[in-house]
């Protein structure tokens, strides 16, 4: 990470979440209807981690 003029400082990370931009949009996919799923506000609501979790999309 840059700061401070452009020097480059160490980050360390335990259980943060690090998000970028400034929405979300659920598309189309098969199934997807049928299950709960999480969006950008809902991961950061809950109080316990998940067993298994997939990230789809980005920019």
């Amino acid at each position: 990470m840059a700061a401070n003029g452009g020097r480059d400082l160490p980050v360390a990370l335990a259980e943060d979440v690090i998000a970028v931009g400034g929405g979300f949009l659920v598309v189309y996919l098969p199934g997807l209807a049928d299950i709960d799923y999480l969006i950008n506000v809902g991961i950061l609501e809950l109080d316990t981690l998940p067993d298994h979790l997939v990230i789809i999309g980005g920019s």
